[in-house]
């Protein structure tokens, strides 16, 4: 029998009958359980274990569902018909469906019915629900992949994926293993590019191109750091000849499309070689604000080569490379008699504790037959769990791999001295601190 009568409908009154149907202690457990209580907090209350508290949860929702069944049998129909429309739905769009004032048997009545609490990295999310538990997960990526935002724009987004309008959106992005984070002047950057993400949107707001300086005062970080990842990023770009930056997509009368000398000495040779060395120099200048020395640097480039009457063109079109001619030796750089063992003596700065690259004399990379650019040598390190020393020639300096952890192992400190010994036929490498105790800033 119909305890509710005849009405097929599902009103805020039916659903308080359903309510009222438990007894008092009944209705305390289903709240202390809907709040979040653990079933054996709440069981020590009352002197019950943890599975007889379980066992009457569970006989008040069964309850409930069975009486919404005979009341009206097509009710789980029509919340899946919701669902077809939008894979994620807020708790308060069931409200014509199921009413429920209370804000406990609703909840009961949609896991009845096949659905869930969304899920995502944050855990389960009050208020959302889904069939598939991992839909609001997938609207998030798609989300992510928009990314970044400023935060009216982050609203924006999530409109136009359709996220339910309660969806606790910035609790679950600041959660710690969310790949976004909030970031200066309210941005939501990527957690993995938070630099170049968060100089692009500052740009972006502008208007116009600006120096390296005040987008560094504008978002934080250090300066080299921020260039360098925006120098890698193609969303930007390095305007010649004011050196400010900009975003690819814009138009800026009168400055040049080449972001490094290497690409202008490229293209004067596809257009102009073979050439003097004299008039190389002198058109690459003309295009792009460079000295004449970086120029010359870029002649050891692997595209760059010369023909027997000493005039530069690319290799492709038959000219021999052109390798480096020997630097004079610093004063940092010893050589066994031999020539086989190669130490460097370095100072630790900040750049090394940061992890950088470690900027050496050209004149390594030559003695270690690394003429041309790029061009790189490794050298393991015996007992280093497979660490790895690189030496590497490029057309603008040579360097070594970072030393940060070599330089963190020994305890090093800024102001450090430490060498690098390389063993040539071994292609082996140590590194050893070697400062005098008396002065060494470690100590």
């Amino acid at each position: 029998m119909n305890p509710f009568g005849d009405d097929m409908e599902l009103t805020e009154d039916t659903i308080m009958a359903l309510w009222k149907s438990l007894s008092p202690r009944d209705q305390a457990l289903h709240s202390r359980r809907a709040s979040g209580e653990t079933l054996d907090s709440i069981g020590q209350s009352y002197g019950l274990s943890r599975e007889r508290i379980r066992q009457l949860i569970s006989r008040g929702e069964k309850s409930w569902v069975d009486q919404v069944d005979a009341l009206r049998p097509g009710w789980r129909a029509s919340v899946r018909q919701r669902f077809a429309v939008r894979p994620v739905v807020a708790e308060s769009d069931f409200a014509d469906i199921l009413p429920d004032s209370v804000g406990i048997v609703r909840g009961t009545l949609l896991r009845a019915a096949g659905a869930d609490r969304a899920r995502t990295w944050a855990g389960p999310i009050d208020g959302i629900w889904s069939m598939d538990p991992s839909g609001l997960a997938a609207q998030l990526r798609d989300l992510i992949a928009l990314a970044p935002f400023t935060d009216d724009d982050l609203d924006t987004a999530a409109a136009n994926l359709e996220f339910p309008e309660n969806t606790p959106l910035r609790a679950i992005l600041t959660h710690s293993r969310s790949p976004l984070v909030r970031g200066p002047h309210d941005y939501w950057l990527r957690r993995n590019a938070r630099a170049r993400d968060a100089s692009y949107l500052w740009l972006l707001s502008e208007g116009e191109p600006r120096r390296i300086e005040p987008i560094v005062m504008a978002v934080g970080g250090n300066r080299n750091a921020v260039a360098e990842a925006m120098r890698r990023d193609s969303r930007f770009r390095q305007l010649r000849p004011e050196g400010t930056w900009a975003l690819t997509d814009w138009h800026v009368p009168g400055a040049t499309e080449y972001t490094n000398a290497m690409d202008v000495v490229v293209d004067v040779l596809t257009e102009r070689g073979p050439i003097t060395r004299k008039n190389l120099i002198a058109e690459v200048v003309r295009r792009y604000p460079v000295s004449a020395a970086r120029v010359v640097q870029c002649l050891i480039g692997v595209r760059v080569g010369i023909h027997r009457d000493g005039r530069f063109d690319l290799v492709e079109r038959g000219a021999s490379p052109y390798e480096e001619s020997e630097p004079r030796r610093p004063r940092n750089i010893i050589i066994d008699e031999a020539g086989n063992i190669a130490g460097v003596l370095l100072t630790v700065d900040r750049e090394v504790l940061r992890g950088s690259g470690v900027i050496v004399h050209p004149w390594l990379t030559w003695h270690l037959g690394l003429r041309r650019a790029p061009m790189t040598r490794r050298f393991s390190v015996p007992g280093g769990d497979g660490d790895v020393i690189t030496v590497s020639r490029h057309t603008s300096g040579a360097q070594f791999s970072s030393m940060k952890s070599f330089v963190d192992d020994m305890g090093l400190a800024i102001g450090c001295q430490f060498a690098v010994l390389l063993r040539l036929d071994e292609e082996t490498a140590s590194v050893r601190h070697t400062c005098k105790p008396d002065t060494c800033t470690a100590s």
